[in-house]
């Protein structure tokens, strides 16, 4: 009786302890997620971002970092959807992808038509790979914000696109694991730098320990990282 409750103590602690760690969502994150020019629906599993006018395809399924509030990159999915691109937030258990790898599943099971690419940031983009690793046949392409695949997330083969979006000034992201990692990325893969941006610029949660200055303005990398998905988007068959 005493073990089982002293290890609900410490499961209890171990939470708390993740919670103080983790990442809330900036003032920025939670103006974009009251805009009233696109359609901003919130469930249980993600957040969605739904142009008001014509909308282009795919549509876009993000992974959060780790400990990372999916809220956080509300300001990067606005811009997707003034774009004309539907965004997907993918909520995460306590934050943390690894937890819910296949949470994908709850907005393409419900999807009736049109195609999906998947991606992240991140640890985000890691467990995104894997995912589209897993299900090619349900995807368009991935996408790596400040990331990159594990074995576990091999594209090669795939018939997969990828792109690989990174910050120059990020200090977070290994940079010899990023270029070592290219090995599991398709060759067509194509990478776009964001100068003077940083690690926790794909997203709007503050500043991130251990991460490099930024020297964008605020919400400009959000704008940047938008128009290279735009782009990419717009050239996938």
């Amino acid at each position: 009786m005493w073990i089982g409750a002293s290890l609900l103590l410490l499961a209890a602690a171990g939470l708390i302890a993740l919670k103080a760690l983790s990442y809330g969502p900036a003032a920025e994150a939670e103006e974009a997620l009251r805009a009233a020019d696109v359609e901003v629906e919130q469930t249980d599993s993600f957040i969605a971002f739904v142009p008001t006018g014509d909308r282009k395809s795919p549509s876009v399924l993000l992974y959060p970092g780790a400990l990372v509030d999916e809220r956080s990159y509300a300001p990067l999915a606005l811009e997707l959807s003034r774009r004309g691109y539907p965004a997907y937030l993918i909520r995460m258990p306590l934050d943390l992808a690894v937890l819910g790898g296949s949470r994908a599943d709850g907005v393409l099971d419900s999807a009736r038509d049109g195609s999906f690419v998947i991606g992240g940031h991140s640890l985000g983009g890691v467990m995104a790979a894997r995912y589209a690793a897993e299900h090619p046949d349900r995807l368009a392409g991935v996408f790596f914000l400040a990331s990159y695949p594990d074995p576990k997330g091999d594209l090669n083969g795939s018939g997969l696109k990828a792109l690989s979006v990174f910050a120059t000034n990020d200090e977070v992201m290994d940079r010899g694991d990023w270029g070592q990692a290219k090995r599991w990325l398709p060759p067509d893969t194509a990478y776009v730098p964001i100068e003077g941006g940083n690690h926790a610029g794909f997203g709007a949660y503050g500043e991130q320990r251990g991460d490099g200055k930024s020297t964008l303005p605020a919400g400009a990398q959000a704008r940047h990282t938008a128009e290279a998905m735009a782009a990419w988007l717009e050239s996938l068959p």
